[in-house]
């Protein structure tokens, strides 16, 4: 009786596992022609964004090609002045590092000039009050 329990379930899990094998490979075959398809498709979008086989677009097709072609420019622009600014912005910060301690520099002098002009000014009211 053990034994022909034990040939049941073993040809029980036989059956199950060949069974899910060939599940598996039904389920990976609908999955490669649904993905066959889908490359296929963006394939065909990817060529009329490029402007080739047009010719078997309706008016509709195109305008909506057109808004996509739009809305894609319009963000590559954006993107494009979003650098600029920021490499503007680097630029601008780059110079301003460079140019920082010649302004000091040259504000330092300036103040230099004045404080020994107001002495002389002080010693000469000093000299005359006195």
């Amino acid at each position: 009786m053990l034994s022909a329990i034990e040939r049941y379930r073993a040809h029980s899990r036989e059956y199950s596992s060949s069974t899910k094998m060939e599940q598996d490979i039904e389920g990976g075959e609908y999955e490669a022609s649904w993905m066959s398809t889908r490359i296929e498709l963006i394939e065909a979008s990817k060529q009329k964004l490029l402007g080739k086989n047009l010719g078997s677009c309706s008016l509709d097709e195109l305008h909506e090609l057109e808004g996509k072609l739009e809305e894609s420019l319009h963000s590559i622009r954006e993107r494009k002045a979003s650098q600029n600014r920021a490499s503007f912005i680097s630029v601008k910060l780059s110079i301003k590092k460079k140019h920082l301690p010649l302004v000091h520099s040259f504000q330092y002098h300036l103040l230099r000039e004045q404080i020994a002009q107001l002495k002389e000014k002080v010693d000469y009211l000093n000299s005359v009050v006195c």
